[in-house]
């Protein structure tokens, strides 16, 4: 082993996910994006914050539209196990996977508890989508730590069904209907208030 590991899948620019559900996957991206875009146009002359969360939440969808076919954090692992090959810490890649791991548990929700104080008045209008959104993010980040265990889990297939397509759809659908809840919430309240 040692320096003599070479890897077969090298990370290159292009379409990481050719097939339907791939492609499926990035279409619900979209969607969820649009509709974050959406909400920050009806919530622009409300409150400061809220507009601005909704367009943080459509810029982070975006991104990860992007990433869903660019597959950068296979780029990122892979830059991770070269750097820990050229410095001598590659035997060592479980502790700091570990790590890295437990970083991405902590840190998550701890950057959008920070944002929450910012829309607390609101919160009950980004509760859900906050909820999808950290779920996804959990979901990118954990695969880009490049941890066997949780490739093997999320490639299982059941029925034809791949856990990583269950995970990451499941996580937009959470999204998209806490965008459009929170949007008939915000209808229903208006409409109340003008009777």
């Amino acid at each position: 082993m040692g320096e003599h590991i070479y890897f077969r899948a090298e990370w290159t620019p292009g379409i990481g996910d050719p097939t339907f559900m791939g492609w499926f996957t990035v279409f619900a991206y979209l969607v969820a994006t649009f509709l974050a875009f959406r909400r920050m146009i009806q919530e622009y002359t409300a409150e400061v914050c809220c507009w601005q969360a909704w367009k943080v939440f459509g810029l982070v969808l975006l991104f990860l539209a992007i990433n869903k076919q660019l597959d950068l954090q296979t780029w990122f692992a892979q830059m991770l196990r070269h750097h820990a090959l050229e410095h001598g810490w590659y035997e060592n890649r479980r502790f700091y996977q570990s790590l890295f791991i437990i970083g991405i548990i902590v840190f998550v929700p701890l950057v959008f508890a920070s944002y929450i104080e910012s829309i607390r008045s609101r919160f009950k209008d980004f509760s859900i989508t906050l909820f999808g959104l950290s779920l996804l993010l959990v979901f990118v980040l954990l695969r880009a730590s490049a941890f066997h265990n949780m490739d093997s889990l999320i490639s299982q297939e059941y029925y034809g069904i791949r856990m990583n397509w269950v995970l990451e759809l499941s996580g937009i659908g959470i999204v998209i209907f806490g965008i459009l809840r929170g949007s008939r919430d915000r209808r229903e309240a208006s409409e109340w208030d003008t009777t």
